[in-house]
């Protein structure tokens, strides 16, 4: 295959979200506090940065990033596809 999709939990502080962000959040406030009471349910999809060693690219779920920041979390559950990275840096030479 591909790339070999995993589950795995990273640091809130090496997500790099694109420059295409979301400008409505909707009820940011409310989704914190649930995050804040059940944790976050569902995880963050990401690619591993070709840039930037150990950080990774958010490539769905930001109102959910921005909600655990507001939550107070350090780390957040990632969906990853490892070896993507490889093939989005060859696609962009």
């Amino acid at each position: 295959p591909l790339a070999d999709t995993t589950l795995r939990t990273v640091p809130l502080k090496d997500i790099i979200v694109n420059e295409r962000a979301r400008k409505e959040y909707g009820k940011i406030q409310e989704l914190a506090e649930s995050i804040r009471k059940s944790g976050l349910i569902s995880p963050l999809y990401v690619t591993e940065s070709p840039d930037q060693p150990g950080k990774f690219i958010l490539n769905a779920g930001e109102r959910r990033y921005k909600a655990a920041i507001l939550a107070g979390l350090a780390e957040v559950p990632v969906q990853s596809a490892l070896g993507l990275s490889e093939w989005m840096a060859w696609l962009k030479s």
